[in-house]
């Protein structure tokens, strides 16, 4: 599954690096790491990548799940959370909008890997 390109959203710095390596090491091209929501939604709708893993708690007033509902609003492209946060409103705010992933971190560069490419397997269906 090559030529796969993934936007970061992620608003911790050692965290975007991290997943940055492990999506590089798995042979996937990143085509940017933002930090706020308005900087992924203008990303998707400039670069189109096939893959969004997007942090729920982000810099701004908007959260990732908000980002994902625009995204969602003009785009296909999947939207994986990775959050620290597994509380019950937390994932029935992801559950409603993604019907992909929702990772808990730390997160493993296997569990990328899988996530990722079943979101594009169920994108092509």
């Amino acid at each position: 599954m090559n030529d796969v390109s993934v936007l970061i959203v992620e608003d911790e710095r050692i965290s975007a690096m991290a997943l940055e390596l492990i999506l590089k090491q798995i042979g996937y091209t990143v085509s940017g790491r933002v930090d706020r929501c308005q900087d992924a939604v203008n990303h998707v709708k400039d670069h189109r990548p096939d893959v969004v893993l997007m942090d729920i708690r982000i810099k701004g007033n908007s959260d990732g799940i908000d980002a994902a509902r625009e995204i969602r609003s003009f785009s296909d492209i999947p939207v994986i959370f990775i959050t620290a946060h597994s509380d019950e409103e937390t994932v029935d705010g992801v559950m409603e909008i993604s019907q992909y992933s929702f990772l808990i971190k730390p997160v493993t560069k296997d569990e990328i890997q899988a996530a990722v490419e079943e979101a594009i397997v169920g994108r092509n269906k």
